[in-house]
């Protein structure tokens, strides 16, 4: 652990629904949102805010091939949507569907592709926001997240002015920010249970909602596109409400323990028995994504317990859905889980994961900390921040016919030199070991397995494609060891011994046999950990740096199917 003096160190410590329709001027029938009427009753204030040949530069879904276009020719979706933004510039998209972005205060609409206009007022760019699904209103946050006294305003994109101006609680929150139905603005916080509806054309609160959870978290709460229900996890279930009565509908079934990134040892792995209750805890405090279809039949849910995962239920509270999905790439705090317009699969975190398949299909490879997560604008087309051009928001269109075309030669088994249900040896090449060299080889090897599997490809001798680990081990530097007494013992007491920190440099790589160059290859460097609870000996040290390895191994974003047919693309397709 780094000290609070930044002195580089080891560390111990010994402790014992319907698809929504355009804005309307009045409130429907069937609006949830409507008021209920009652005389004298003033407007509530918020308590706010609160391909195998080498990779074909001109085949851009070779694996580890990119999209971006080779000079002088056209790229994949180039000549659509390109908007120019500023380093360090707020961009901000709607639902899926949604016909204007929010770059900046530039309104752009992205059917015409050109600016529209520009919004009067600045906003805090770190702060929460939200667009309406028909693009008529943006909302912002005037601070970054978890400040309390945090003003939120909502601008109309067709004028560019502001229409409402909520004011800030010195004793409130604003974790929710969301706009529903076009027209209501919905702010929430975790000081309390309750979700202010604001109505964006009367500027006044029109409903208080109650969420059936300790607090408000915009991450565990979502609602139906067309606000008549929303769902909330509430601690142990998710918890369906009806918005017109603030009734609950419909208790999801619990999702079981799922698979574990590195199953415990023991007879096949099996994961002990614990209660669904249990078990729902964890998957549901580690929910990082919740979002309705867009018909409101199905709720999905994105959690990292026990393992990446995608749940979905239907509208019995039915489990219906539990598929592992990779780990986000980016270093970002957010996470998104958008749906495909006609339900057939979701973007989960850059992945498009095929419903009907059980597979993603589509990798996307986001810049190195950029914080523009790719979108869904509509079925066939994704928005993002793609290679190296880090100024320019660009589309990328969905190729279906050929995906379709590689899901349907994968499920009939043809020729391939990698494909589900059909063996690969493993090989590891090791350099510089500063350890023991069987026991290095099995933790590589197991970890090898375990990635190949959650692809449902299995591991066999003599094969003729092989998965090929090349790992080079060197020292770093020599650091002190402290021993702290305490979680809050930041120093810690020097012991006056030192360890070395080791370093790991690998290379993955999947030849075949008659291939001259790799089919596809990936690189990853692994280092050893700074902190540890046991004993800080040049044996734990090591052992860490080969976990972290074990780890990036098991999320490695590799490619599960390479067809020996040039006319057919590999699977995922990648787009860098």
């Amino acid at each position: 652990m780094i000290s609070p003096m930044r002195t580089r160190r080891f560390s111990a410590v010994f402790l014992a629904a319907v698809v929504l329709g355009p804005a309307a001027v009045s409130a429907p029938p069937d609006d949830p949102f409507k008021p209920v009427e009652k005389k004298d009753v003033k407007p509530a204030r918020i308590a706010t805010p609160p391909a195998g040949k080498p990779a074909d530069p001109d085949d851009p879904f070779a694996p580890g091939a990119n999209l971006k276009a080779a000079p002088g020719k056209a790229g994949w979706g180039e000549g659509s949507v390109a908007v120019p933004f500023e380093p360090g510039a707020a961009v901000t998209f709607g639902p899926v569907g949604c016909p204007v972005a929010v770059v900046g205060l530039t309104v752009w609409d992205l059917k015409a592709n050109k600016a529209v206009r520009k919004l009067a007022g600045p906003y805090e760019a770190r702060g929460l926001r939200a667009l309406s699904a028909d693009g008529k209103y943006f909302a912002a946050g005037s601070k970054s997240p978890n400040q309390q006294d945090t003003a939120v305003a909502v601008w109309s994109t067709e004028t560019g002015q502001r229409v409402l101006d909520v004011p800030g609680d010195k004793k409130a929150l604003v974790d929710l920010l969301a706009i529903s139905r076009n027209k209501y603005l919905l702010l929430g916080g975790r000081h309390n249970t309750q979700i202010d509806v604001w109505d964006v054309e009367t500027g006044k609160v029109v409903k208080q909602l109650t969420v059936p959870d300790r607090r408000v978290e915009s991450d565990k709460l979502a609602f139906t596109p067309d606000g008549k229900y929303f769902a909330c996890i509430a601690h142990d279930k998710i918890v369906v409400t009806e918005t017109a009565t603030n009734k609950e509908v419909a208790v999801t079934e619990p999702p079981g323990p799922g698979v574990p990134a590195d199953p415990p040892a023991g007879p096949k792995g099996v994961v002990p028995k614990r209660s669904a209750r249990f078990d729902a805890i964890f998957v549901f405090a580690w929910t990082r994504g919740l979002a309705f279809s867009p018909d409101g039949t199905e709720l999905a849910a994105f959690s990292t317990h026990p393992s990446p995962r995608l749940l979905v239920w239907n509208t019995k509270g039915e489990l219906v859905t539990d598929e592992p999905v990779p780990m986000p790439r980016t270093i970002s705090h957010r996470n998104t889980l958008e749906w495909l317009p006609d339900g057939s699969g979701w973007l989960v975190n850059g992945y498009l994961f095929d419903r009907a398949s059980k597979r993603v299909v589509v990798s996307i490879r986001v810049p190195f900390a950029s914080d523009v997560l790719p979108h869904l604008l509509d079925k066939d087309r994704v928005i993002g921040v793609f290679g190296e051009d880090r100024g320019r928001l660009q589309t990328v269109t969905i190729p279906w016919e050929k995906l379709n075309v590689s899901l349907k030669q994968m499920t009939a088994k043809a020729p391939s030199y990698l494909a589900p249900g059909e063996p690969v040896s493993v090989a590891l090449e090791l350099a510089g070991l500063r350890g023991d060299e069987a026991d290095t080889r099995k933790i590589l090897t197991d970890a090898l397995t375990r990635r190949l599997a959650r692809d449902g490809i299995p591991v066999g001798e003599g094969k003729s494609t092989v998965l090929r680990l090349k790992l080079a081990e060197e020292a770093g530097e020599s650091l002190p060891i402290y021993e702290r007494q305490s979680p809050f013992d930041f120093r810690g007491k020097d012991t006056g011994r030192k360890a070395t920190e080791v370093k790991g440099a690998a290379v993955l790589e999947l030849v075949a046999k008659g291939e001259d160059q790799p089919l596809w290859r990936g690189q990853l460097t692994a280092f050893s950990a700074r902190s540890f609870k046991e004993e800080i000996t040049d044996l734990a040290v090591r052992k860490s740096m080969l976990e972290h390895l074990g780890r990036q191994l098991s999320g490695m974003d590799m490619p599960y199917f390479i067809p020996k047919s040039k006319d057919v693309v590999a699977l995922p397709a990648v787009v860098e």
